[in-house]
């Protein structure tokens, strides 16, 4: 609800805002939202996978709403946007938008950027940063560096927003230190101490499965 708020009043000063919060933090649910509060516009909800789109639809079906209840809206994937570019929009949602600066999707994107210099424009994402792609910050490449809400992982779980995880760590595989370890059994001079010790790795060959 905060974070919101803070969209609905930075599109009072802006077009373009964008959230940044941690995975499993809602920020489907503030694009739900979005396109909910202007559902008699002209809308689209863009998106790097099927995935996503099936999870927002799922969303939606879950607050007792169908796609009849927006008047014009369309789904699109990143590949996709050249397909789209030349549309007119009233409203536009980023999900994931860090993924816009693909080199390829990016152009595409631009273009329908430009071709809709009055829609209003959410992004929602994890992480702005391309850290493969020279770091690259695309909060400021799209939305001019205008953030309405930024919470890091750690301000979640602190907030309760998000559980406490809990770390396991394990040996997935340790075949080749048993190879390593039965050559020296094999080469072992007391037997009586080497039958003992293979017991044992018996064991923990046994337990490795």
């Amino acid at each position: 609800k905060i974070a919101y708020e803070k969209i609905l009043k930075h599109f009072e000063t802006s077009n373009r805002t964008c959230v940044i919060h941690p995975t499993g933090s809602g920020k489907s649910f503030l694009s739900m939202k979005f396109l909910y509060d202007n559902r008699d516009k002209r809308l689209l909800f863009m998106c790097p996978t099927d995935a996503i789109v099936d999870q927002l639809i799922r969303h939606l079906l879950n607050e007792g709403l169908t796609l009849s209840d927006f008047a014009n809206i369309d789904f699109c994937l990143y590949p996709s946007a050249g397909k789209i570019k030349d549309k007119q929009y009233d409203c536009i949602v980023f999900d994931e938008f860090h993924r816009v600066g693909a080199e390829e999707w990016g152009k595409n994107v631009n273009e329908l950027l430009n071709n809709n210099p009055n829609a209003k424009v959410l992004g929602v994402s994890a992480t702005p940063i391309r850290y493969l792609d020279d770091g690259r910050d695309m909060s400021k490449e799209i939305f001019n560096g205008d953030i309405a809400s930024e919470i890091t992982l750690a301000e979640a779980i602190v907030k309760k927003i998000l559980p406490t995880p809990n770390y396991i760590s394990s040996v997935i595989s340790f075949q080749s230190d048993i190879d390593i370890i039965q050559k020296q059994i094999d080469n072992y001079k007391n037997k009586e101490e080497a039958k003992e010790y293979q017991i044992l790795l018996e064991k923990c060959r046994y337990d490795s499965h």
